[in-house]
């Protein structure tokens, strides 16, 4: 599990796994993504704060560039780790910028040199929605879900956009739909970074001192075990996973939910400008 989440190598993984993955909707933990990487850069940006902005970005560069021949290279990873280098650029240099934007630069690249990836890259769609849904309706939940206290509320407000989003192509790729993925992913989701750092600290850690790194491997064990319970939990219980055939009208499905998404989407980014120049003429006045 630990190799599936940090390299997305998921031949390891028992069918059983595999099954419990799918019916609690947490398959997507076993692919290298933009957190992922992110996460990556996040740690890595610790040790080298004393270099220039240039030599930080060439550093950050090379050792993505090495984690993503590490993992096989396919474009699932190269989209992670575009998306990942491009935002620490942003965020160094003080540039700030849509959220959608980041996806939309990404898959203008990946289009240039490959441009029939973008037609079977489902992580890229997967998470274009996800950003969409997030935009469109992350603050209105957060509102909705108040009741849960700080942290909680956003946590939750994310996860449901996100699985908002990602229900068309889940729908359209797979055929089915997981009714307890929200609340499984909002447990889960607390396990991944400490499972992330754990497991690079420690593997960096073995190269030095084999009895520090066994002390220091407990982190990520406890991870990977509270992990394992979450997925047990959820994945048990199969009736979660809702089977749904489209047939002949896979296509009209499809086309109607991106409708209603881009509607959501402008719907949203109008509130957000007039809010901007609400703020603007204020300020000005």
């Amino acid at each position: 599990m630990l190799s599936g989440i940090i390299l997305g190598q998921k031949n390891n993984l028992d069918a059983e796994l595999k099954e419990d993955l799918k019916a609690s909707g947490l398959m997507h933990i076993m692919v290298v993504s933009g957190s992922n990487v992110m996460m990556l850069i996040i740690f890595l940006s610790l040790f080298v704060r004393a270099v220039t902005p240039w030599i930080r970005i060439a550093i950050i560069i090379l050792v993505i560039g090495g984690f993503v021949i590490l993992v096989g290279g396919d474009t699932p990873v190269w989209r992670a780790a575009l998306m990942g280098v491009i935002g620490y650029s942003a965020s160094l240099w003080g540039y700030r910028f849509s959220p959608l934007l980041l996806p939309l630069i990404v898959a203008a690249i990946l289009a240039i040199l490959n441009p029939i990836s973008l037609a079977y890259d489902i992580g890229l769609q997967l998470s274009f929605l996800s950003v969409i849904c997030i935009i469109s309706f992350g603050r209105q939940l957060t509102r909705f879900f108040s009741f849960l206290g700080p942290f909680f509320d956003e946590a939750m407000s994310l996860t449901v956009a996100a699985t908002l989003g990602t229900f068309p192509i889940t729908l359209f790729y797979f055929g089915s739909f997981s009714l307890v993925s929200p609340l499984a992913n909002l447990l889960a989701a607390p396990a991944i970074p400490l499972l992330m750092y754990g497991g690079i600290v420690t593997l960096v850690v073995s190269a030095f001192s084999s009895s520090l790194a066994y002390t220091l491997g407990h982190v990520p064990w406890f991870a990977v075990t509270y992990l394992s319970e979450v997925i047990s939990l959820f994945g048990s219980q199969r009736w979660s996973l809702l089977p749904v055939e489209l047939g002949q009208y896979r296509e009209e499905f499809m086309i109607i939910s991106m409708g209603f998404l881009v509607l959501a989407l402008v719907r949203s980014q109008k509130i957000h400008q007039s809010r901007f120049t609400s703020r603007g003429v204020s300020s000005s006045l």
